[in-house]
């Protein structure tokens, strides 16, 4: 979910960022697995197809903000 709700902080630093650090920690523990990437705001849009590769998934998880889906 990457809506303005998202940017609420009564989970800090926001909800947003929360979950990116636990997604983050998630992609960590992949070993082989492969990993897609959908964010939706009212409608969802595909980031990344399935891929194991560790170091994408980090890079669309650090572009995340509120206004990746239109």
């Amino acid at each position: 979910d990457v809506s303005n709700s998202m940017l609420a902080e009564d989970a800090r630093p926001s909800r947003l960022e929360l979950a990116r650090r636990e997604l983050e920690r998630f992609v960590e523990t992949l070993s082989g697995d492969k990993v897609g990437l959908v964010v939706f705001a009212g409608s969802a849009i595909t980031l990344s197809p399935l891929t194991s590769d560790k170091s994408a998934l980090k890079m669309f998880l650090d572009s995340l903000n509120t206004n990746a889906v239109s």
